[in-house]
């Protein structure tokens, strides 16, 4: 009787489970964005506005700018840190950053025929880790230079800071 009322859902989903996403992406495992180098990479993070005019053309999985002054000011927060911390947040950047360089990653044979990498299809959906990571070490860079120098520095890092992220997100938008 339970197998009566369920079957009207169940066998049609049995049925159309070769047609699912999931299926196909395990089927044909292919992850989103292509680099074309790690140079690309590593220009998409700190310099996107070398692209000029061509910055409208980047994809939007390859957009992941995190602006070269928040990125100075995130590695002298980094120094700050107890050796333990500083272990467990390079292994992560590391390990993220490996996963989120897709085909250009030295791992990508061994990554492409791991079932949760072909799952997740864009593999820069990880980038947000790396993004709240760099903005606690930025702020944590920005609270060490207002300590040990002036907080009318501090005012002038902060608004450039904040016209860099702008001048990035609006010319891209």
């Amino acid at each position: 009787l339970s197998f009566g009322f369920i079957a009207v859902t169940l066998l049609p989903q049995l049925e159309w489970s070769k047609l699912t996403t999931r299926f196909l992406l395990l089927s044909t495992r292919d992850v989103y964005p292509k680099w074309n180098s790690i140079k690309e990479f590593v220009q998409n993070i700190f310099f996107p506005w070398i692209n000029g005019s061509e910055i409208w053309k980047i994809d939007s999985e390859k957009w992941i700018p995190l602006g070269l002054l928040v990125s100075l000011l995130s590695i002298f927060g980094f120094w700050s840190l107890k050796k333990k911390i500083k272990l467990i947040i390079l292994a992560t950047v590391i390990l993220i950053t490996i996963v989120v360089l897709n085909n250009a990653s030295p791992l990508y044979k061994l990554l492409i025929s791991q079932d949760w990498y072909a799952l997740m299809r864009v593999s820069t959906r990880l980038w947000f880790i790396i993004l709240f990571i760099i903005i606690f070490l930025a702020g944590l860079g920005l609270d060490r230079i207002i300590s040990k120098f002036r907080r009318k520095i501090a005012y002038l890092i902060i608004f450039i800071y904040i016209e860099e992220l702008t001048f990035i997100s609006w010319f891209y938008l």
